[in-house]
């Protein structure tokens, strides 16, 4: 992020699985990390600026995956 590169941790979560083989085979999957703080990749601003605007020095990412087996 911002030219920063660190490893985090990706939490990984099925929705849906696989259904039975009548029905084409896809599956859901949710992958969330923990909060990033934005000044360890040196996303700042203005400390009055982010005062006023409210912006959160935590970042989340979220993900969402549908995969469908191939044939």
């Amino acid at each position: 992020m911002h030219g920063v590169t660190k490893p985090i941790s990706l939490h990984v979560r099925l929705l849906t699985p696989l259904k039975g083989t009548d029905v084409p085979q896809r599956s859901r999957w949710e992958v969330t990390t923990d909060p990033l703080k934005r000044r360890e990749f040196g996303l700042m601003f203005n400390r009055s600026a982010e005062a006023i605007s409210g912006i959160s020095q935590d970042v989340s990412i979220q993900i969402e995956i549908e995969a469908k087996k191939a044939p």
